[in-house]
């Protein structure tokens, strides 16, 4: 059985478009430029809009931790230095300890739950999307509520 996206019609093109590229900022954006106008459409622009933000805010997020190096200490407690942050200063890059960014598990948890809600939005709207363009029935994934943007770091 050939399964179709709901938006473009055509689930093999949106594969071959999406992980044809490398990077998730143009997979995010190469979605942005392909599902926008169906969901304006559809009366779902501004949620859309607002969910493709939230992604790259987790991106951004995600990023930070990518290429870092931790920090522990019982003084210091965690810490990490962002390395391609650190890497585009013009001023002396060592001791890397100079460039450290505090972080917790309570910061981490707070990251992780505005990742799950970005998720759940996601899926909120996909349904949303599919109610009233394709006329099924409710779908299962009620609104969540809003949560706010967490910091990078403390």
């Amino acid at each position: 059985m050939r399964r179709r996206c709901y938006v473009t019609r055509n689930i093999d093109d949106v594969i071959r478009r999406l992980f044809n590229l490398r990077g998730e900022k143009r997979r995010i954006d190469c979605a942005d430029n392909l599902a926008c106008a169906p969901y304006m459409k559809a009366g779902l622009g501004r949620d859309f809009k607002t969910v493709i933000n939230d992604m790259h805010y987790c991106r951004e997020l995600r990023n930070q931790y990518a290429h870092c190096q931790w920090y522990g200490t019982s003084q210091d407690g965690f810490a990490f230095v962002n390395l391609e942050e650190v890497s585009k200063l013009n001023t002396a890059i060592l001791p890397l300890e100079t460039h450290r960014r505090p972080v917790d598990a309570a910061l981490l948890q707070q990251q992780e739950t505005f990742f799950k809600y970005v998720q759940k939005y996601f899926w909120h709207i996909t349904g949303e999307y599919q109610t009233r363009v394709n006329g099924q029935h409710r779908h299962v994934w009620l609104r969540p509520a809003v949560v706010a943007q967490p910091p990078r770091h403390r």
